[in-house]
């Protein structure tokens, strides 16, 4: 584990593995929200899951429009929708935009230690992952 809080390099590995991808599925728990994106390759199918545990909205970009109380809705929505551009704000913020709509991950309230989390082939926390990127409630990026 590594703490690199270098947001643009970041950012970029994070888009190497969610630009055009699209969201296949998601689930919801009492405490986290999981969100599968799937991206076709020449050689295969590859999967990443972001794992919300704090505040996530979706908004119209064209009309700055915040859905933050039909996230459920609007993610099922966005089911197919390729992804378009993604950005990590000086905050942390985690902002994916699928045309007009953007999904974004933000620190609401500091009571877990991970905010937003991408990890491949499952969401799953004690999983054996080859990579993770981890956004905390300290306000660090951290690289596995």
């Amino acid at each position: 584990m590594m703490v690199i809080n270098d947001i643009l390099k970041t950012e970029e590995f994070l888009r190497s593995k969610l630009l055009h991808a699209y969201i296949d599925c998601f689930r919801v728990y009492s405490i986290e929200l999981q969100v599968n994106f799937l991206k076709q390759t020449d050689t295969e199918i590859q999967s990443c899951w972001l794992s919300v545990m704090e505040g996530i909205t979706v908004t119209d970009s064209s009309e700055g429009i915040s859905d933050s109380g039909n996230v459920l809705t609007s993610l099922h929505g966005l089911i197919g929708d390729k992804v378009g551009s993604v950005e990590i704000l000086a905050n942390g913020s985690l902002s994916i935009a699928f045309g007009s709509k953007v999904l974004k991950v933000f620190s609401d309230e500091p009571n877990f230690e991970m905010v937003w989390k991408v990890t491949p082939e499952t969401p799953e926390p004690y999983a054996k992952h080859p990579w993770s990127v981890t956004f905390t409630d300290r306000s660090e990026l951290v690289i596995n």
